[in-house]
């Protein structure tokens, strides 16, 4: 199943210590980038994050010294309509969110590094995915100005704060590799910036995978073993003959069948 991004939310407050903010969730799991900035006394920690009353677990940040970018994520969130809220340490500046649903597995992450000069326009880092079909997400917050644009391949998610917080994807990406995301401010300025990538899920019904299928299951006598009698079943060899049934389909093509789920068997004791 290829990874998918369903419905996001994003917000900006100033001089907040929570934010409690809407996420309807039509996929399987939910990621929440959390971007405090603060240049003054304000507090940039964040005590936690949840949604629907269930706690998010911490990925991993990026901090530059007034602009910090977290990741949060739960593999099996609540569906339907929830509150995503984030706590923090004390009042901060300045607060954005951007909530995301997401199908697919959590695979790799990476925090940026500091970005300080002009060659560093745009900002920009890379992650390296290690399946097929990946997708990348990122967010970013600049320091000092708006974000201008986004690198051609990303597609964005949400902009808030009049553009100073965009998080973006990009994929499918085929073969795995090194992929960059970018943001552009026109200027050379610093941001936090936090990548994650997804890995699809398992396919149902693959070649090596065969589910409901009903079939006769014949033991084979083997030295090592033992003749198997009428209540010995298991670690054994032996053939295994998929039946055809309309209302499962054909078992699969030819070749070995690694894995047989939620199967039945017919035994035949010798």
């Amino acid at each position: 199943m290829a990874v998918t991004i369903g419905n996001s939310v994003g917000s900006h407050d100033t001089a907040v210590s929570s934010k409690t903010l809407a996420l309807t969730n039509n996929k399987t799991g939910v990621l929440v980038f959390v971007a405090p900035s603060d240049s003054t006394s304000g507090d940039r920690t964040v005590s936690s994050v949840t949604y629907g009353g269930d706690n998010l677990t911490k990925i991993n940040h990026s901090d530059i010294g007034y602009e910090r970018v977290e990741a949060w994520y739960i593999a099996s969130a609540r569906t339907g309509a929830n509150n995503i809220v984030v706590t923090m340490g004390g009042a901060c500046s300045n607060l954005d969110l951007h909530g995301m649903a997401i199908g697919g597995h959590l695979q790799t992450i990476d925090a940026s590094k500091v970005r300080t000069t002009a060659s560093d326009d745009p900002v920009d880092d890379s992650v390296t995915t290690v399946a097929d079909n990946c997708y990348v997400i990122s967010c970013a917050q600049s320091t000092n100005s708006e974000i201008d644009s986004i690198g051609g391949s990303q597609t964005q998610i949400q902009s808030t704060n009049g553009g100073w917080v965009r998080s973006s994807y990009s994929g499918a990406h085929t073969p795995a590799g090194s992929v960059t995301h970018e943001y552009d401010t026109g200027l050379s300025d610093d941001a936090a910036m936090m990548m994650v990538s997804f890995a699809p899920f398992a396919e149902e019904g693959d070649y090596n995978h065969v589910q409901g299928v009903f079939g006769e299951f014949k033991p084979v006598d083997d030295i090592a073993l033992g003749t198997l009698t009428a209540n010995q079943s298991q670690g054994v060899f032996g053939e295994f003959k998929p039946v055809i049934d309309s209302a499962q389909g054909a078992a699969a093509p030819g070749g070995a069948i690694k894995d047989l789920i939620g199967g039945g068997f017919i035994l035949f004791p010798r």
